[in-house]
């Protein structure tokens, strides 16, 4: 069996290792550091847990190249005998590998733990998810969103006249209905988002879509919990509209000012509907006048 050295990169401690040096105190997990007889208090040094040390030598070796997306890894119990754990322990550093698509698990025969590559997608949800928990714990307001989104999205479409393929630019034309939906807030709300996801992939700039697509998402959530007016979805439908025209004509600076027009035009909408309560709730007005 390979040892600690074939996947972490150095030996695997010996019984002495473990035994010799400052005392651990297993129950709060930190290293004592001195005495009690030897005058002042003890030091207190936080360590980490044995499947974040397994974690973070995995996860090293991914981000290095060393273990290659597509490469398979040896079983969970082999690789707990290299690195000296249990086989729970090794579940967990496994379990935080696959959390961050660094590892694909599979059951059953054939199955087993496969180095993946995330996806711009799958970090986009990550990220999404997060700022969803800390808005939703009133740790970000309204105003931080539409400031970021404003300086994100207007560069997106400034960048997408100038970028865009015929393929992102039919994304685009395809996220436009003929006539505005008049069916209700969902699918007004799930064009504009392929419209607005569209602009941004014309960009061609990963980084900037994995910045300004959360921040959308989010807003997006919000608003398609609310019942919005017909006089809402036809504006939304032809300053779209007018947003493509000028990407597909390539006129970079028009496309900018009528991307800041439209977002501007949505932040009085956004405050109301996030100053009201929620739809069907005590007290709840209609929808937004617009």
């Amino acid at each position: 069996m390979r040892r600690l050295s074939a996947i972490a990169g150095h030996r695997a401690p010996s019984r002495s290792d473990l035994c010799s040096g400052p005392s651990v105190c297993a129950t709060h997990g930190y290293t004592r550091a001195g005495s009690p007889s030897a005058g002042p208090a003890p030091r207190m040094t936080r360590i980490k847990k044995a499947h974040q040390h397994v974690y973070e030598q995995l996860r090293g070796r991914i981000a290095s190249g060393a273990l290659p997306n597509g490469a398979r890894l040896p079983s969970e119990a082999e690789l707990a005998g290299q690195f000296g754990v249990s086989r729970g322990t090794m579940r967990e550093a496994l379990r935080a590998l696959e959390m961050q698509h660094l590892v694909h698990t599979t059951r059953g025969v054939g199955g087993g733990n496969v180095v993946t590559t995330p996806t711009v997608a799958q970090v986009t949800g990550d990220i999404g998810a997060n700022i969803m928990m800390l808005w939703e714990a009133d740790d970000l307001a309204l105003e931080e969103f539409l400031e970021v989104r404003g300086l994100l999205e207007v560069y997106a479409a400034r960048q997408s006249a100038k970028r865009r393929t015929p393929e992102q630019l039919d994304a685009m034309r395809r996220a436009l209905s003929a006539e505005p939906p008049s069916d209700g807030t969902a699918e007004r709300i799930s064009l504009s988002a392929d419209f607005h996801m569209a602009v941004l992939a014309g960009a061609c700039n990963s980084l900037l879509t994995l910045q300004a697509a959360p921040i959308y998402m989010v807003l997006k959530q919000r608003m398609s919990r609310e019942p919005l007016n017909d006089a809402f979805g036809c504006q939304l439908h032809d300053e779209h509209r007018d947003i493509y025209d000028a990407i597909r004509d390539q006129d970079s600076a028009r496309a900018a000012r009528l991307m800041r027009a439209h977002l501007n035009w949505q932040v009085t909408i956004y405050r109301r509907i996030w100053s009201d309560p929620p739809a069907g709730a005590s007290g709840a007005s209609g929808p937004p006048a617009l």
